[in-house]
């Protein structure tokens, strides 16, 4: 699924960075702005699990409601 805007920024920098590996410095950086896109990327990550999850739950529940409606 292709997505328009700061999602797919998002989703390109995770890609780059690795899922869970955890922020990767950038050359000639700031510390704590490297420790702040660090927390932002696992937080972002983390945002991105619980949507997949909730994704799941949703497609469940729908399943359930429409054997329950036959």
């Amino acid at each position: 699924m292709s997505f328009v805007g700061p999602r797919s920024t998002i989703e390109q920098l995770i890609e780059e960075h690795g899922r869970g590996e955890g922020f990767k410095p950038l050359p000639n950086g700031h510390p704590d702005l490297d420790n702040a896109i660090s927390s932002l990327a696992d937080k972002v990550t983390e945002l991105f699990d619980i949507a997949d999850e909730n994704k799941k739950s949703q497609r469940i529940h729908t399943r359930r409601l429409n054997q329950l409606e036959k």
